[in-house]
């Protein structure tokens, strides 16, 4: 996996973003083709880029996109990384309180033995 994404990236939003980086503006048609992301993919893949602020698009026809410093892209991804982990990290601790309460010993009713004289007379009732 690459460092990018071990942050969070899929193989071609890092391709897309990479190109980015070197092209500068360019249309996704355009990136498409330099990136090898696939045409059937590349605007999936611009989108989920641009809802996360790693890429820009400049209103034009057609779209030209842009990436964002990256500078800025290793902290959002960051942040994003860390605010998984923290999610993680909640759901594991409360497993964990479930765990604990589970294996804690559940309270019973310890009856002491039954004396000689009950024994003797349950062996006097008569079975039907």
């Amino acid at each position: 996996m690459t460092e990018l994404g071990e942050l969070g990236l899929s193989s071609y939003e890092e391709k897309a973003y990479r190109t980015l980086l070197v092209t500068g503006s360019v249309t996704a048609a355009e990136l498409s083709d330099t990136s090898g992301v696939p045409k059937g993919r590349i605007y999936d893949v611009l989108n989920g880029l641009e809802a996360r602020k790693l890429i820009w698009r400049q209103s034009s026809d057609p779209n030209q996109y842009v990436a964002v410093q990256p500078e800025t892209v290793v902290d959002r991804l960051l942040a994003e990384r860390a605010y998984e982990l923290k999610q993680e990290w909640d759901r594991y601790r409360e497993k964990a309180e479930t765990v604990r309460s589970n294996l804690l010993p559940t309270p019973c009713l310890v009856l002491p033995p039954i004396d000689g004289s009950l024994r003797r007379s349950h062996r006097k009732i008569p079975s039907s």
